[in-house]
C-alpha cells in the first residue's frame, strides 16, 4: 500500500493585499502566529515591491526587482490555518501605511 505523501498534511491559504503593506510588520505578524510553518511572497511597499519569507519563527524581507505577482502564501498543517486571523494581519499591516486623515 503506498505511503501518503507528507505534504498531504499540509494547507495553505493566499493572502492578497489591496493597498500597500507594511512588509516588515506582516513578516513580523506571520512569524508570530504557531500555525504557520513557512509564508514565501511579494508585497507593494511605500518604497517598491518586497520579497517576504518566513520560516517557523524566522522572517526577512528584501527590495525585489523585477515583475512578480503579489500575494503572500502561507503554509500550515490542515486544519490550524486562520483564515481570519490572517486575513486580519494582513489588514493590519496595510493600515500601518495609510495616510492618517
Amino acid at each position: 500500500m503506498p505511503t501518503p505523501a507528507p505534504h498531504g498534511q499540509f494547507a495553505s491559504l493566499l493572502l492578497t493585499p489591496d493597498g500597500l503593506v507594511d512588509a516588515e510588520g506582516l513578516a513580523q505578524a506571520l512569524a508570530g502566529d504557531p500555525d504557520i510553518t513557512r509564508a514565501k511572497g511579494f508585497v507593494p511597499t511605500r518604497t517598491g515591491l518586497a520579497l517576504l519569507h518566513v520560516v517557523g519563527h524566522r522572517n526577512s524581507v528584501e527590495a525585489a526587482t523585477g515583475d512578480h505577482p503579489v500575494g503572500v502564501v502561507c503554509i500550515g498543517l490542515k486544519g490550524r490555518l486562520d483564515p481570519a486571523r490572517l486575513n486580519r494581519a494582513m489588514s493590519d499591516a496595510e493600515a500601518a501605511v495609510r495616510p492618517v486623515s
